[in-house]
């Protein structure tokens, strides 16, 4: 059936500023980056992406922001990452690239994997805790990321990068741009292969990726076209290890592991692998209407298609639609996903007197096809797939959204209001579900200006719909969580002193908390949990103690509790279901304190030391707050050289070196609880390194 765009989203924002007019319009990056409203918020620079950008995942290069914790699979930071932020899982973290959303409709989480050395072409990188403003995509509900790309530049530019390290760990990428050609074109690219063993046995990476922007500027007008994408294929390294197995062979995998019939590990498949092809365009045309208004326009369209492939033991052929007397076997099975995602948004932003107007239009559309074939059966030789599916469905996901935004200036004050719709349907052929969602998502606050600084208030309801794994492992039961996030703070500038304080309380209603679980591609599962919050303080500094001597740091101190936890399982001797009931525990992955610290210190005018620490108190693995199902605290510290210097031809040669877990520490950030088997965790890596070679034209 042919394949129509069936939704539409409408966002108007509204800021008005009665003290004064603006002598220019920003650009709408800037707007979504540096906003005006309310809320925590902290930016990641070009200069401090470059200073760690060695060919770790971009989760990687901002896990010393406030209130944030990174994850790896395969322990070094490159293959399989997460970022979580103030305790809230990715699948609530609001990703948008350029202003286009970046998470996937289904999962709702972004695979960052599929996007390697994306930090290579980023300028900044803006972090709002909490609720946040409304934006493109699926709602935020812990915090929003926002990744800008780097603009064209006006003269011919090049950009060569080399980096090595553990774990035979190497990259290497080249960026280019023509300047300006023709009097109004502008092109630009770059490409990268990044490989990796890992820390983890056999979790291996080889990633590429690519991207490119041709780009027309002519008096008021600029069309772009904007492709970038990436290749990976990754061993698996999801199942963790249990703890007993931790304390003998901490890079131990699981995936791929061959038995006899005595569960002896006799060999491992070679191709115990995910493998995946991503790409996006972006087609976006701005105009400058007249002195006071622009406009700009973006369609967009990604393209995903892979598969993850293993080697499973002892299945029922009957269940992979297989014809044989033979009832069990060995195999290797591909589960395949083949998607869609393209859309239309719409901005406009202007001024009509004291009042800037910011408004947009968007429409997304998700197609799915999931669909499963065994490839190879070891107890029929003479085995052929011949195309056939055991299971397969298709999934169409719709939505419409808006939202207003005001900002009124009163005096020292500024009023906000944020008011956002969001409309969804979402069915799956196979599945058979089908689910419309409504959400009004209010947000209100206010900003009281200080001299060199700001004292704000605000509020703000948030309202999401589950994902796909949650309507299948609820049988369509899950309910849409709701978010109520106050939030307090002051932000104040010294002379040498710049500091950020903000204390938020974050009330649930029906929680789609993580329960520890994960599911057959190591992804968590989740489940409504009633009423919970998050309370808390955030703060973060900057101290400049000499002139070429920055001292920061930043800390949260929260507390995270679900007021009345149910958990459910299954006494098979008495054949029946049993409920516990929990008052009052820990929220899954939710630490208590974070913390970091560090200081940059510069010296003989091209040389400068990054030192960063990091510490993160317990998490529990589930929502019980039992000690048995916990990940300890840890603490890390990680230190950078760079050196730039110029040639006589004026190339600017950067030298990078960056040793991760300089104390070499022995420690877990992540892990999943099991019913039947206990606790499982994914070790990290202790001491190694990173050292590239950057040469820049």
């Amino acid at each position: 059936m042919k394949k129509v765009l069936t939704s539409l989203s409408f966002g108007l924002v509204l800021l008005v500023n009665a003290q004064q007019k603006q002598d220019s319009i920003q650009e709408l990056n800037e707007v979504s980056i540096y906003s005006l409203a309310p809320t925590a918020k902290e930016i990641i620079t070009k200069k401090e992406i470059e200073e760690k950008n060695l060919g770790q995942d971009l989760t990687y290069l901002i896990r010393n922001a406030t209130s944030v914790v990174t994850t790896s699979d395969a322990g070094a930071g490159i293959g399989y990452t997460g970022v979580r932020v103030r305790g809230t899982d990715p699948t609530r973290i609001n990703v948008t690239l350029n202003d286009i959303p970046l998470n996937d409709s289904e999962s709702q989480g972004v695979f960052w994997v599929n996007m390697p050395n994306l930090a290579t072409s980023t300028s900044a990188i803006s972090i709002q805790r909490g609720v946040g403003t409304s934006s493109n995509g699926t709602s935020s509900f812990g915090a929003s990321i926002g990744i800008q790309t780097d603009n064209n530049k006006e003269k011919p530019n090049a950009e060569i990068g080399l980096s090595m390290g553990s774990f035979d760990t190497q990259r290497y990428s080249v960026q280019f741009g023509t300047g300006k050609i023709a009097k109004n074109f502008y092109f630009d690219g770059g490409f990268s292969h990044i490989n990796s063993d890992g820390y983890i046995d056999r979790a291996s990476s080889d990633l590429y990726s690519y991207n490119y922007r041709l780009s027309y500027k002519k008096n008021k007008d600029e069309i772009s076209f904007y492709n970038f994408g990436g290749k990976e294929k990754t061993y698996q390294a999801w199942y963790g290890i249990d703890k007993a197995t931790m304390k003998v062979d901490r890079t131990r995998n699981y995936a791929g592991e061959i038995y006899d019939k005595n569960y002896n590990v006799i060999d491992t498949y070679n191709n115990q692998t995910d493998n995946y092809r991503q790409s996006h365009y972006h087609l976006t045309w701005k105009r400058e209407l007249n002195n006071n208004w622009n406009l700009k326009n973006t369609l967009h369209y990604t393209k995903g298609k892979g598969y993850y492939e293993e080697y499973t033991h002892s299945d029922t052929l009957s269940l992979y639609r297989i014809s044989s007397d033979i009832i069990t076997s060995n195999l290797v099975r591909q589960k395949w996903l083949d998607n869609d995602f393209y859309g239309i948004q719409s901005h406009l932003i202007g001024k009509v007197d004291v009042f800037n107007i910011h408004a947009g239009v968007a429409g997304n559309q998700y197609v799915g096809d999931h669909f499963g074939k065994v490839t190879w059966v070891k107890d029929i030789p003479e085995f052929k797939n011949n195309g056939q599916k055991y299971y397969y469905n298709q999934s169409t996901k719709n939505e419409f959204s808006s939202f207003v935004k005001t900002i009124v200036g009163l005096n020292n004050f500024e009023l906000f209001l944020d008011l956002q719709y969001r409309h969804i349907f979402y069915k799956a052929q196979g599945l058979n579900f089908r689910q419309n969602y409504n959400f009004f998502n209010p947000k209100a606050g206010i900003t009281y200006k200080l001299p060199q600084g700001k004292l704000y208030f605000s509020y703000a309801k948030a309202q999401r719909e589950p994902a796909r794994t949650d309507l299948e492992s609820s049988n369509n039961y899950a309910k849409p969580e709701k978010l109520h996030d106050f939030e307090l703070g002051i932000s104040k500038n010294f002379k040498k002193l710049q500091f950020q304080t903000n204390g938020y309380f974050m009330y649930y209603e029906d929680q789609l908390a993580l329960t520890g679980e994960i599911n057959d591609v190591g992804a968590f599962t989740r489940s409504n949990v009633g009423k919970s919050y998050r309370l808390g303080i955030e703060n973060s500094m900057s101290y400049q103690a000499l002139k070429n001597l920055n001292l920061f740091g930043n800390f949260s101190l929260s507390s995270n509790k679900i007021l009345d936890y149910k958990e459910t399982y299954i006494d098979e001797e008495e054949e029946k279901i049993n409920i516990i009931n929990y008052d009052n525990t820990d929220i899954s992955f939710s630490p208590n304190f974070i913390a970091n610290f560090g200081f940059d210190y510069s010296f003989l005018s091209n040389f400068n030391i990054n030192w960063t620490s990091k510490y993160v108190s317990r998490q529990y693995l589930d929502n019980t707050s039992n000690f048995d199902r916990k990940l300890n605290n840890y603490f890390l510290s990680n230190i950078g050289l760079s050196y730039e210097t110029k040639t006589k031809d004026n190339i600017k040669v950067r030298l990078n070196l960056l040793i991760n877990n300089l104390l070499d520490k022995e420690y877990e950030n992540n892990g999943y609880y099991d019913s039947e088997y206990g606790s499982y965790y994914y070790p990290q890596a202790g001491r190694n390194f990173l050292v590239g070679i950057n040469l820049i034209w």
